[in-house]
């Protein structure tokens, strides 16, 4: 019923097609569109790493009051999925309907069962992979850059304290103090940090809104040290 890794960080786009340019310009292998079942009003682009993934996420037509809102505040980061085995268990210990949800991938349709806090900002969720050999395929996971690992999610907000607290509650998991000041959601596999200045991270950056997700934190060895900037998200590569 608790959170036990990052799952992925949903990106709002503006246009999808040029954003996976964007990451395949530097070095990320993008997935090809995927429509969000049913309908195919939103659809997506995934980076794939053997541990979580990026999600880029845009309109394909129609019309989505949610991406539209995200977009309203910033492009980049606004969705934080958290990995569960359990979702039943999840929204019982939230006291939260179970959301079924089914994207279309290369290998057949994907389904996942979400427990949504579509109140939170970022907007958080405890995510069920039914179906995790359609969505991590072998041949998706090797990128010409070496990148391999989803490490950390990183964001900012005007009380870091409360913001860390939020998400503790939501992943069952304590937050212990990060080096960067402020507080980290340490899981088994990734973390999500509430640092105090997003610039402690990546230098240079600021915070348009807050709170404000910045970046994230990939392993890819030959890159070590680089930061690199794609649909709104800064990107720290480390060994």
């Amino acid at each position: 019923m608790i959170a036990t890794g990052l799952d992925h960080a949903g990106v709002a786009v503006r246009d999808l097609a040029a954003a996976g340019d964007a990451w395949a310009a530097l070095g990320f292998q993008v997935t090809a569109v995927a429509p969000h079942l049913p309908g195919g009003i939103t659809g997506n682009r995934c980076v794939m790493f053997r541990h979580g993934y990026v999600e880029l996420l845009g309109m394909l037509g129609g019309h989505s009051a949610t991406l539209e809102r995200f977009l309203g505040r910033y492009e980049g980061v606004h969705v934080l999925s958290l990995a569960t085995t359990d979702a039943a268990a999840a929204g019982q210990r939230l006291n939260r309907e179970v959301v079924r949800s089914e994207r279309e991938t290369a290998g057949g349709v994907a389904r996942f069962a979400r427990v949504v806090l579509s109140e939170m900002e970022p907007r958080v969720q405890l995510i069920e992979q039914i179906t995790p050999e359609l969505v991590w395929q072998p041949d998706l996971l090797l990128h010409p850059n070496g990148a391999s690992e989803l490490l950390a999610v990183v964001m900012t907000s005007a009380e870091p304290a409360v913001a860390a607290a939020a998400l503790s509650l939501a992943a069952g998991v304590p937050v212990v103090p990060d080096p960067a000041g402020g507080y980290a959601l340490r899981m088994k596999t990734g973390e999500v940090r509430v640092v105090s200045d997003i610039a402690t991270v990546f230098p240079g950056l600021t915070a348009p809104r807050l709170p404000f997700v910045g970046g994230i934190v990939v392993r890819a060895p030959d890159l070590a040290g680089q930061i690199a900037h794609a649909s709104g998200v800064a990107i720290r590569f480390v060994a």
